[in-house]
């Protein structure tokens, strides 16, 4: 704990003592009114448009701020003479908003649950985004939005010239120091900065990055790209870690065979980071020469008070909670100990047989730790309800990549073996124990290790 408090002393002295990092605080107190923000409409009627989507509420407070993050490009973007029509949660309620764009930008959750993958009753979201691109319209994708599934490589890379592959890229949280800067149109008015954010690296390009302009490249620190003879679809892999001290890429501009432009940039994590003007004038500057509009020669008009950092939060304060249901003390003490993974199913996806051993779980009172190997998977707090048919348990997790995340999930236990079936972070609870491509389900089978 002492340690903790030197680090955080030692982090407020460099904030006070350099002005560029005290320009990245947020100021005010936070504000969860977003209704003063315009949702699927003209902002600058016959101008330019650009379509921004902004994702649902994810991760922690100032995390993944999505909304906020989206309604500060909107402004920036108007102040360039730009109609920038933002829509919510993943996707707009209106298709008809997309007629007219120039670019596209997705700012959201990405991997299996990207937005883009979803489909609305039977109109698929990603069939209409390729044709859509196979106009010429601009496409952008920022922080998580970069990840999809391997399996649809064939459909991104045409899109976006590389993006986020699990088990090929990383995804660490660490200090980039962006010292020099290609001669683009995206880097106008913008000069070396240095910042911490969750830079994900090590993206999947295209073949020989035929018309790929890296825009923001460092070199990692060795740490963060994992441990030695690790294999995680995030915490680093073996195919990263044959590249130590090399440069990576974390912004890319993507000049289509189509003759469409696309951006992609892996930061964004942290929203207080859009206080920095260097990092805000490059993403706008990019998101205008994606839409084919020419870029001042000083770069983007990116004005803003810090206090903007603090408007149009995602509300994610800790809610009242209802009084629990009786503690569910027979099967809390049933679950208690090591459990090894026998059968593991995600969105329809089966662990291979290889994998699952390294997949333990170890329940102390109403506390649980996943683990893959030597990886946490996550921490969680358990509650239980017997009463209900079948069976309820809730995760409300303190550690791990969906940390503060809530997961509503079913069980049984019977003797030696417990099965579950969760659905999404903050998706709703499944009804049955199954688990198909697209449900975002997660069902699995555990029986308990035996004592050596």
């Amino acid at each position: 704990m002492g340690r903790y408090f030197s680090a955080l002393g030692i982090v407020l002295t460099l904030c006070l003592a350099n002005p560029t990092l005290r320009a990245q605080q947020a100021a005010g107190e936070p504000s969860y009114d977003q209704s003063g923000v315009i949702l699927e409409k003209d902002i600058l009627p016959g101008a330019p448009k650009i379509v921004l989507i902004a994702g649902s509420k994810s991760h922690g407070p100032m995390e993944h701020e999505f909304f906020a993050g989206t309604a500060i490009l909107q402004k920036m973007l108007k102040q360039n003479g730009v109609n920038a029509v933002m829509a919510r949660d993943g996707w707009p309620k209106d298709w008809s908003i997309f007629d007219g764009a120039a670019v596209v930008m997705i700012y959201a959750d990405g991997g299996g649950g990207h937005p883009m993958l979803r489909k609305d009753g039977d109109k698929s979201r990603l069939e209409f985004m390729k044709r859509l691109l196979a106009k010429g319209v601009g496409f952008a994708n920022l922080h998580y939005a970069v990840e999809y599934p391997k399996e649809y490589d064939k459909d991104v890379l045409p899109m976006l010239g590389g993006y986020f592959e699990p088990y090929w890229s990383v995804n660490p949280t660490w200090v980039a120091d962006f010292k020099t800067l290609p001669q683009h149109a995206i880097t106008r008015g913008v000069k070396p900065f240095k910042i911490r954010d969750e830079w994900y690296y090590h993206m999947k390009f295209v073949d020989e990055m035929k018309g790929v302009t890296p825009i923001l490249t460092d070199v990692p620190p060795d740490s963060t790209r994992g441990a030695t003879g690790a294999n995680d679809a995030h915490g680093g892999n073996q195919e990263v870690q044959k590249h130590k001290g090399e440069p990576e890429h974390m912004a890319w501009a993507y000049e289509r065979a189509d003759g469409g432009r696309s951006f992609g940039f892996t930061g964004a994590h942290y929203h207080k980071n859009w206080g920095d003007e260097n990092f805000r004038r490059l993403v706008v500057n990019a998101l205008l020469w994606t839409a084919k509009i020419d870029v001042p020669e000083g770069g983007a008009k990116v004005e803003m008070d810090s206090s903007e950092l603090m408007k149009n939060l995602d509300d994610k304060r800790p809610k009242a909670r209802a009084a629990a249901p009786k503690p569910a003390v027979d099967d809390i003490a049933k679950l208690q100990g090591e459990w090894s993974m026998t059968t593991g199913v995600a969105d329809g996806f089966e662990i291979p047989e290889e994998m699952k051993p390294n997949f333990k779980r170890i329940c102390k009172g109403n506390e649980l730790t996943v683990m893959n190997g030597d990886q946490l998977v996550m921490k969680s707090t358990i509650a239980l309800d017997q009463t209900k048919n079948p069976k309820t348990i809730d995760y409300d997790v303190t550690d791990g990549p969906t940390k503060g995340k809530k997961m509503l999930g079913i069980y049984e236990l019977d003797g030696d073996t417990f099965r579950s079936c969760f659905g999404a972070p903050d998706a709703p609870r499944p009804s049955e124990f199954k688990s198909e491509s697209g449900d975002r389900q997660t069902f699995s089978e555990w029986t308990r290790a035996k004592k050596q």
